[in-house]
């Protein structure tokens, strides 16, 4: 335990040292720290806490609130009850110094700052990095510096540098193909079986997530009326933000395994503790790298024994090479840390 924590203490001391050497010496505007989905951002609040000490404007951008929330109670108890909270042309200001904004409001951004910070790991956004790309051309005028967090280089020809997960020991999860002759619309490959055995065995809870509502209900019909898996696995199909409700009570459901069917997007299943994954139709143009990477960080956070991603399809698309390729990286970059043995 005591390796783990002088490692983790290390680590984000060298990945806080280059930010700020980067920021204070290095010619280059941009860096972009590649790390994986739903980790910790916590190397680059030095710099940040040091600039608004300094009477420097720091900027952060997120497409989440529930992320931004967070960081609010984090500078607020940074910064006591003297400093204030208030909107400015939907540009939420913490302190006089600190100010965030939704990724999709940057454009209402007038101010000029000293460092912008873009950070696209601390939740799952639905833009594309081509989509990011152009919000950030736009900020890219207003600051001195752009630091950004992402699961892969956003720009060509920029400074990066690599950070694990320090919050972590467990690799990170890559996902497995299982792909098949069997017209999935009709029948799932005999593989399947043997997992789903296992994850039964184990009280898992397991989240099968497919395109759409039409292929979300055929699904649903195959395990509940043909496979019968109800009799013995607590079985639910969620196709609306309405029935997210159910998730609680599935939380707290231990002594049986647990399957949710569902068409929606993977952030509405972060709180999951414990639990695996299966794409259904993953060459399926919904699933793109971006989708699926975030999936197996959802499942990597998700418990003290990480649990698995199964990407069933006919066909390997590149999006799931590329997802793949992508999670195969954030392991390489902790084995390089000597995070895992």
């Amino acid at each position: 335990m005591l390796e783990k924590v002088e490692l983790e203490s290390r680590g984000y001391n060298d990945i806080s040292n280059s930010i700020e050497e980067w920021y204070f010496k290095d010619k280059d505007k941009i860096l972009n720290v590649i790390a994986p989905p739903y980790g910790s951002i916590r190397a680059l609040w030095s710099l940040a806490t040091e600039l608004c000490e300094s009477n420097k404007k720091v900027l952060y951008i997120n497409s989440d609130g529930e992320a931004c929330n967070k960081l609010i109670k984090l500078m607020k108890s940074r910064y006591g009850t003297k400093k204030y909270s208030m909107m400015r042309d939907e540009v939420f200001v913490i302190t006089e110094n600190f100010e965030l904004v939704d990724c999709e409001k940057v454009c209402r951004v007038k101010e000029e700052y000293d460092l912008v910070i873009y950070d696209d790991i601390s939740n799952y956004s639905y833009m594309s990095k081509i989509e990011i790309r152009n919000y950030l051309y736009y900020i890219y005028k207003r600051t001195k510096k752009l630091l950004i967090y992402s699961i892969e280089p956003l720009f060509d020809n920029i400074k990066v540098i690599e950070a694990p997960d320090f919050e972590t020991s467990n690799p990170f999860v890559e996902p497995r193909f299982l792909t098949t002759r069997i017209d999935l619309n009709n029948d799932i490959p005999y593989l399947l079986y043997d997992y789903l055995n296992f994850f039964k065995r184990n009280n898992r809870k397991v989240v099968i997530y497919t395109p759409d509502v039409i292929k979300n209900r055929m699904v649903f019909d195959y395990f509940e009326k043909k496979l019968k898996v109800s009799n013995n696995i607590k079985v639910i199909s969620i196709e609306n933000e309405a029935e997210l409700h159910a998730i609680k009570k599935l939380e707290q459901i231990k002594d049986k395994p647990v399957m949710i069917i569902t068409c929606l997007d993977s952030d509405n299943f972060v709180s999951i503790k414990n639990m695996d994954a299966i794409l259904y139709f993953a060459d399926n143009k919904k699933f793109n790298y971006k989708t699926i990477v975030y999936i197996c960080g959802i499942v990597t956070k998700g418990g003290a024994k990480p649990g698995e991603v199964l990407l069933v399809s006919n066909e390997v698309s590149e999006q799931m090479e590329t997802s793949k390729d992508i999670a195969r990286n954030f392991n390489k970059i902790a084995w390089d840390f000597g995070l895992l043995k």
